[in-house]
């Protein structure tokens, strides 16, 4: 759903123009796509050009009209659900339709079945490569958080868990992602507070595998996986997810 200027011409995204956890998401599994996975990346405007494909993949409905929701439910497309759905008929026509419906974790799943009825769910975490969070030998007895500006991110948290605790916080926002991994790698903590609930947390993903204590809240639905602090286990998980994204939908 991202603008096309957003796009290079082989269906990236632009250096320097990721929006957030979800586009990147997309992003990575694009990038690792089958040789044999021939696609076109349509903007929700251009909905109606799907239609005549073989398989349909729907990685956001944000951008798509009811009628559009409506209309591609009936195409049994696989759909990638980032985030937590607004409810509405067509939405969950279109859930409820598909051959396939991918969340990120468990406890998102069981969300979306609060409200559909939509039983078999497939769960992928997002393509993140280990191999770019590294681990200093001897942590600082600092705190990270990184995130865009916003008060649903929990910035007053962190700063109050920080002063509580008598421990410095580096406060990071709009900074590229490289220098949050330097931050992880030789803070102790990780901390993060939201006041929304979020389908995963890139940030804490990344956190984990770079060794960090972190301190979350009931809002981060990653911890609905029961080994989500194993450092290994989370490991193999985003090394394969493109891979598994992949199997998942065109099987």
């Amino acid at each position: 759903p991202q603008a096309e200027t957003d796009l290079a011409p082989n269906g990236s995204l632009l250096p320097g123009r990721l929006v957030g956890g979800a586009e990147m998401t997309d992003d990575g599994y694009r990038s690792q796509a089958p040789e044999s996975a021939e696609f076109d990346l349509l903007t929700g405007a251009e909905w109606e050009q799907a239609l005549d494909a073989d398989l349909i993949v729907v990685s956001s409905s944000d951008a798509l009209s009811e009628e559009a929701m409506m209309r591609l439910g009936y195409e049994e497309p696989v759909v990638l659900l980032h985030h937590l759905q607004a409810r509405s008929p067509a939405r969950r026509y279109l859930i409820e339709k598909a051959r396939k419906v991918i969340v990120h974790t468990p406890e998102h799943a069981a969300k979306e079945s609060s409200w559909t009825d939509r039983q078999d769910w497939e769960m992928i975490l997002s393509a993140i490569d280990p191999a770019e969070c590294s681990s200093e030998p001897e942590k600082l007895e600092r705190a990270t958080w990184a995130a865009r500006m916003h008060p649903l991110k929990g910035p007053l948290r962190a700063r109050f868990w920080a002063a509580s605790n008598g421990i410095p916080l580096d406060f990071l926002t709009n900074v590229p992602r490289q220098t949050v991994l330097e931050h992880m790698a030789r803070n102790r903590y990780w901390v993060f507070l939201p006041l929304e609930w979020g389908s995963e947390s890139r940030g804490t993903i990344e956190a984990v595998l770079s060794g960090c204590d972190c301190i979350l809240n009931s809002n981060v639905s990653l911890m609905s996986y029961e080994r989500w602090n194993d450092r290994a286990w989370l490991a193999e998980q985003v090394s394969t997810a493109s891979a598994r994204f992949w199997q998942c939908a065109l099987s």
